[in-house]
């Protein structure tokens, strides 16, 4: 009976080991509007892991082995990631216009923006007419777009798959930062010569609204 316990608890130890050292790449972006550009990539291949940190711009970059403990407490936040994606612009509601006009007894005529003018001569696409309120109308949509800030982009590629997300700075909810900063601390445990101070103010400043 101890034999037969002692097989099922190395089944499971087997299964869970493969199920945290599975193969996977991630790649976490960073494009600033007027700083340095930064690239981190991290691979687990056969349970060999690396960290590639570059900055985009230059050659500047460094290679380390990963801890397996560090690969899996990534990949334990990765696979609760929704991988959102969130550009630089937010469309609003749609809303109508409405325009006043004037029902001429003529039926067939109404003073549309001053002018008389048959109903059939108002055939442009952007005019519609609501039957409720007997006006013509057009319509438009609440539009907001940021022009300078920082784009966060990347991809998760594992066994179930390549996930993609892109974050502008404006938009990023807690999950975003947290996984952030998880990025920027794995990077100061890999690479000890301190050049990302200036990246990590970044990140601060592009905390939740």
């Amino acid at each position: 009976m101890k034999h037969r316990r002692l097989i099922i608890l190395l089944f499971i130890f087997l299964n869970l080991l493969k199920i945290n050292s599975q193969d996977f790449e991630f790649l976490w972006e960073i494009t600033p509007f007027a700083r340095k550009a930064y690239t981190v990539r991290i691979n687990q291949i056969k349970n060999r892991s690396t960290i590639m940190i570059k900055e985009s711009y230059s050659n500047d970059s460094v290679v380390k082995r990963i801890k397996t403990n560090d690969c899996d407490t990534l990949i334990d936040f990765l696979n609760n990631y929704n991988f959102p994606i969130k550009g630089s612009t937010i469309y609003g509601s749609v809303f109508k216009k409405y325009i006043d006009i004037v029902m001429l007894p003529d039926t067939n005529w109404i003073i549309f923006k001053g002018d008389s003018i048959r109903k059939v001569a108002i055939n442009w696409p952007e005019y519609k007419f609501d039957t409720d309120s007997n006006k013509y109308y057009t319509e438009g949509q609440m539009i907001q777009t940021w022009t300078d800030g920082n784009t966060y982009e990347g991809y998760f590629l594992s066994n179930n798959g390549k996930r993609k997300y892109k974050i502008y700075c404006a938009r990023i909810d807690k999950k975003d930062f947290e996984l952030n900063q998880l990025v920027y601390k794995l990077i100061t445990m890999y690479d000890k010569k301190n050049t990302y101070l200036q990246l990590k103010e970044v990140i601060d400043a592009d905390k939740p609204q």
